[in-house]
């Protein structure tokens, strides 16, 4: 899913969830990567009550998006997510807490220069998954 280059949208999905948040779950399937870019009022993905969960995610790359602060409440489900990418966003801290939260997920961050040098970016976050 790729969504640039508009000035208004302030978020992706939009909706409410019931008080029962154990039957409120949005499964995203076949849903492999996300590019948001230059979406300057796109305060978050989803900032509803629901879960979200993410199970073919790998990649994730977030620029110009100054006041994206979260992708929803929470911390969504995505184990196949394998590469983070952030740029001009607020998301940063979002993700620096998503680092403490799964013990099995370790987030390297790494110069702009490490990963790719042709990205002109803040910093570049990459996703590595240990199993035991």
């Amino acid at each position: 899913m790729d969504i640039s280059d508009c000035g208004i949208i302030e978020e992706i999905v939009t909706g409410e969830g019931s008080s029962d948040s154990s039957e409120n779950v949005i499964v995203f399937k076949s849903l492999n990567s996300f590019t948001f870019d230059c979406l300057p009022k796109l305060a978050s993905f989803f900032s509803g009550t629901y879960s979200l969960n993410f199970p073919s995610l790998k990649r994730l790359t977030v620029s110009q998006c100054p006041e994206m602060k979260s992708l929803c409440q929470g911390i969504p489900s995505a184990p196949d997510l394998k590469h983070v990418r952030l740029s001009e966003t607020k998301l940063k801290k979002y993700i620096e807490e998503m680092e403490k939260t799964p013990p099995w997920l370790l987030l390297h961050r790494r110069t702009p220069g490490e990963v790719e040098p042709e990205l002109e970016v803040d910093c570049v976050w990459i996703l590595v998954i240990e199993f035991s």
